[in-house]
Order: structure tokens, then sequence, then C-alpha cells
């Protein structure tokens, strides 16, 4: 019997039941991998959502409304028509729906509005604890001073 040196390659003899469970093994290993690595490889096209309003949108009372329709707009829903959210007359449950702000945030913005009096611009949010530059002027897509 020869002594084994690192780094050789030993041959194994399997047994053709034990054979054939290694090819079986290895098919579906390929066979669940290959789907996963074209969904990463393949390019998405984006899929932009459809415009709720054919016509124009305006604003009655705190919703935004198709105006051919008569239908009132909630605020994700006039954020997909392209309105901005009055950030001084929007709740907590309204600010949420931007990007980077959650609960906490929100509550803020909201407390001190609240304190302090309303926004005279959208930079003037940057007054809030947690808002900085980039924050900020990321929020100009989003919200309007009224």
């Amino acid at each position: 019997m020869e002594p084994l040196v690192a780094g050789a390659v030993v041959p194994v003899r399997l047994r053709d039941r034990e054979a054939a469970r290694v090819v079986v093994l290895a098919a579906l290993a390929v066979g669940c991998l290959v789907p996963s690595v074209a969904r990463l490889v393949a390019p998405r096209a984006a899929v932009a959502p459809a415009a709720l309003c054919s016509g124009e949108a305006s604003r009655v009372g705190s919703r935004v409304a198709c105006a051919s329709e008569g239908v009132a707009l909630s605020s994700v829903e006039s954020l997909w028509v392209g309105r901005k959210i009055d950030i001084n007359a929007a709740p907590a449950s309204e600010l949420v729906l931007v990007r980077g702000i959650g609960d906490k945030l929100a509550a803020r913005i909201v407390a001190d509005r609240d304190e302090r009096g309303p926004f005279e611009s959208i930079a003037d949010v940057a007054r809030v604890k947690g808002i900085g530059p980039k924050l900020s002027s990321r929020l100009h897509a989003f919200f309007e001073v009224r």
C-alpha cells in the first residue's frame, strides 16, 4: 500500500447504484441553479404603472380627483399620477409613503409642523431632526408647500 501524498487524487470506485445516485443529484443541482442564474443574468424590463387618470387631475379638498371621471384619488394614487403631496396638510400616514421617511421621521415632521407652524418651502423640512441635505433634496419630487 502506497502512502497518501497531500494533493494527490485518489480514485474512488462507486457501485452502479451509488454512481446513479450521484448523477441524479448532480442533475438536480444543475436544474435548480440554471433558472436562478438565468434570472440574475437576464435583463428585466422596467414596467411603469398605468396612468390612473386619462385626462387632467385636480384637487378636491385634501384628495386628488380625475377631472373626467370624477374619481377621488388617495395619496398613493396621486403620487402615481405625478401629483405632489402637500407637506403642510399631510398626516404622518401619508408622509410614510415616500421612501426614506419612516414612522418615527413622519411623526417628527408632523410634530415640528404643529410646534413651529407650517413649512414655507420644502427646504424648511431640513429643520426636522433626521432630515439631512440628501433626503431634503429628494423630497422635492414628492412634496409641495401650498
